[in-house]
């Protein structure tokens, strides 16, 4: 199980800038999930669950493809 929190960013940064920064972050976490599940040194590889406020609006958002890249998939609430 794996717990995660995204910070905004500064109050100055443009709505943009901030779900750029976010999915940018994500990216990199979607990435780091894929190589633990596709490592050869990582012994229990059943299932990840991922925790988190993502700040993901709907199915298609930008932060959503990006989550959901490698496979990952959401809860039905979506």
């Amino acid at each position: 199980m794996l717990a995660t929190h995204f910070r905004w960013r500064e109050k100055e940064d443009t709505d943009a800038e901030k779900e750029e920064s976010r999915k940018k972050a994500l990216d990199k976490l979607v990435d780091w999930i894929e190589e633990q599940r596709t490592s050869l040194h990582v012994k229990d590889k059943g299932m990840m669950i991922v925790l988190g406020d993502f700040n993901i609006q709907a199915i298609g958002d930008p932060l959503y493809n990006t989550i959901t890249k490698n496979g990952l998939e959401t809860h039905q609430i979506f």
